[in-house]
This record gives structure tokens, sequence and C-alpha cells, in this order.
């Protein structure tokens, strides 16, 4: 996951495959060692990356959106307010 956080079609039937358990079975293994589903794990590492670009100033949102792995910089606002309380364009004003 963390190799391909920022691929959009991160496939978990695939991870599953590589690791031959089935999803269900990966998934309440995942939340005993991180405490939450994967996909709220991918969620996560995508909103930190995207947070650590942000106070660079060198991309724009939609750059920001897409190098973390969002189908769409609306979609990446929405989830990124959700889980930092502000959005990403005044993400720098609250740190």
């Amino acid at each position: 996951m963390l190799e391909n956080f920022n691929n959009k079609n991160f496939d978990y039937g695939r991870l599953c495959n590589e690791t031959g358990l089935s999803y269900s079975y990966f998934k309440e293994l995942f939340i005993s060692k991180f405490g939450m589903p994967p996909v709220k794990y991918l969620t996560r590492l995508r909103i930190e990356k995207a947070k650590e670009l942000i106070i660079t100033h060198r991309y724009s949102i939609t750059e920001i959106s897409d190098m973390c792995g969002f189908e769409n910089v609306y979609y990446f606002s929405n989830i990124f307010k959700k889980y930092t309380g502000v959005s990403p364009s005044k993400y720098t004003l609250n740190i």
C-alpha cells in the first residue's frame, strides 16, 4: 500500500490474491493490526502525503490531488476537509 498509494486504480483484489487471502479475511487481519479498514488506511496515507505537498507550495491543489491518487480534485477537496476540518487551499493557514 505504501508503494502504490498514489495509484488511482489501487486494486484490493490483486493485493488479496498476492497474499492468498480472501478480502474479508484480509480486512479482518488488517483491522486487527492497524485499527481501521484498508480503504480508510489508504485514504489516510493519501491525505498525509497531500498535507506534506500542500505545505511546500510547489504544486496546485489539482496537481496534489492527482499525485496522491484521487479521482478528481472535487473528491479530494471533500475528503481532505473531512479528515482535516479545512479545505486544502486553507490548510497552510491553520498549521
